[in-house]
């Protein structure tokens, strides 16, 4: 691997992998809505002409048992087409046979129809809710923390004393259980809270309980969402994933799997102190290193500008969280679920809150 080589090709699977993540349980909730309307029409004795998953140009189709199943280009929804109700040409397309001497659908079957799609999107959502409680779920273990890791310079929590290492102790008088990820997390109680001002209780060092009263900013690169400036930064390990070959780092002899616990004789609660003193311009970086077997180390590196790159670097890729796999109960999936809709609803209403429509 090449100093600062840069790993753009990781970026676009990224990107396109969460697209296609995306698109494939889009459809399958589609699947799962229609065949409710397509089973209960047959258990009605409706007559189904097509089963369609997409609209637009058809890609590909099959006649099975007399209806046509079909996959169309624009994977935007689907429908079941039933000649026996109202018609919808426009999205389903002009019926290729004569149905006009079927007798129309009974109200009774109409709305057994009507219903049963609800009915069984409802019912993947609890399967994929006892799915993820019996198979897991890979979970940012970092997120289960309530400690500031970092705080930008220049933003309100800055400006209001607020520091790394600080533990949030309570958020406009509701104590976070984790840092995000629930109703009541503290990305959570930020994004969605809905007084002017936001109170927040801090444990600084186990020695003294500090009250601070912060006014958010808003966040332009977030569609204007508030923020207080540390939300992005959970205390966490600077651990060391990679060490690009003949940078900065690779000389100074850290290795793969060190972390920096101190730079310049302060700890370190997030790699973005790391980051944050090499875009201010510092020369040379004194930095604690602890390795896997516990040996600790200090080590100065100057920091140097990458190939084909404005900025310093100092040549490491950061190992981001740990992951583990955690059970939620089903009845922890719908009450996260149910007290965020909530939140996000009060939000919406309540002039002080940053959240709009375009939200």
């Amino acid at each position: 691997m090449s100093f600062f080589s840069g790993l753009p090709w990781l970026e676009i699977v990224t990107v396109a992998g969460t697209i296609v993540l995306a698109l494939f349980l889009f459809g399958l909730t589609v699947a799962a809505h229609e065949f409710g309307h397509f089973w209960a029409a047959r258990r009605a004795g409706l007559v189904v002409e097509r089963f369609a998953i997409g609209f637009g140009p058809k890609m590909y189709s099959r006649v099975v048992d007399g209806v046509e199943w079909q996959i169309n280009l624009l994977p935007l929804g689907g429908f079941v087409q039933l000649p026996q109700m109202s018609p919808a040409e426009e999205l389903e397309g002009k019926s290729e046979k004569d149905f006009s001497d079927l007798p129309p659908a009974t109200p009774g079957a109409k709305i057994l129809t009507a219903l049963a799609g609800p009915v069984a999107s409802l019912g993947l959502g609890v399967l994929c809710a006892v799915g993820v409680w019996i198979f897991g779920v890979p979970t940012n273990m970092t997120y289960r923390t309530t400690t500031i890791g970092w705080v930008e310079p220049g933003t309100p929590a800055a400006k209001a004393g607020i520091l790394p290492g600080d533990v949030i102790l309570a958020i406009d008088h509701q104590r976070p259980e984790r840092w995000a990820g629930r109703p009541g997390a503290v990305v959570e109680s930020i994004l969605l809270g809905t007084d002017r001002e936001i109170l927040l209780e801090l444990d600084r060092e186990e020695k003294e309980i500090v009250t601070v009263k912060v006014l958010p900013e808003r966040n332009s690169e977030m569609e204007g969402l508030r923020r207080l400036g540390f939300e992005m930064y959970p205390a966490q390990p600077a651990r060391v994933d990679q060490v690009i070959a003949g940078g900065p780092a690779d000389r100074a002899g850290i290795r793969s799997g060190d972390s920096m616990i101190t730079l310049n004789g302060k700890k370190i609660w997030n790699p973005a102190a790391v980051k944050a003193a090499v875009e201010q311009g510092q020369e040379v970086l004194e930095l604690g290193i602890r390795r896997p077997s516990g040996e600790e180390m200090t080590v100065r590196i100057r920091p140097e500008r990458a190939t084909n790159r404005k900025d310093k670097m100092i040549g490491v890729i950061w190992k981001m969280g740990e992951l583990q796999v955690t059970h939620p109960t089903p009845q922890e999936q719908v009450g996260s679920a149910v007290g965020l809709v909530w939140r996000t609803l009060r939000a919406l209403v309540t002039p002080a809150s940053s959240v709009g429509l375009q939200h």
